[in-house]
């Protein structure tokens, strides 16, 4: 029986592409995989300060700040002026997550990461900040934040249950929660 807990989190970005967006903000809550609680004191939530000079944007490979998705967000200029370095977050984030860990020092006892589209987003991006600011195996080439095999991606679940319900136009959270009666 796995025991290691469920990391739910979210990235709100600058941009679309996972591969290239800053990360303006990381939201995470831990659930007890038996119990199916959230653990208490788990939750986790900051705003990081991006890059906003286009062209350090474009020295270092990164899309800058798209004005459509700070408005989809909700985040202002003036919110992520304030906020804390993008590596200070990501080191208090790992810090916050190890807490959390059945057992030390291995891969294996890492929480398993979830969310909603994390396969194809979140978990490009998070891969991206561990690369650049820890924790990374170089010799395994990824990740070691979080369990190294298992994931529960709810967008992957969604679409199998209805992908041939017609009723179902689009695969977004939004449409998931109207399906579900889920508030917002």
């Amino acid at each position: 029986m796995i025991t290691n807990p469920y990391c739910f989190f979210d990235f709100e970005t600058g941009s679309r592409v996972p591969e290239t967006t800053q990360p303006l903000q990381i939201a995470a809550v831990l659930v007890d995989p038996i119990k199916l609680t959230i653990i208490e004191g788990s939750e986790f939530s900051s705003y990081m300060k991006p890059i906003f000079d286009k062209d350090e944007c474009a020295a270092k490979g990164i899309a800058p700040l798209e004005d459509e998705a700070l408005n989809i967000n909700n985040i202002t200029i003036e919110t992520l002026e304030e906020a804390p370095p993008t590596k200070l977050v990501w080191e208090n984030f790992n810090n916050h997550i190890k807490k959390f860990q059945k057992g030390k020092g291995s891969q294996w006892n890492a929480p398993i990461p979830a969310g909603f589209n994390i396969v194809k987003f979140d978990m490009i991006i998070a891969s991206r900040l561990c690369k650049e600011f820890g924790p990374y195996s170089e010799k395994d080439n990824r990740q070691t934040l979080f369990h190294m095999n298992y994931y529960f991606d709810l967008y992957q679940t969604f679409f199998q249950w209805f992908e041939n319900w017609n009723q179902v136009n689009n695969f977004t959270m939004d449409k998931l929660r109207e399906i579900l009666g889920l508030s917002t």
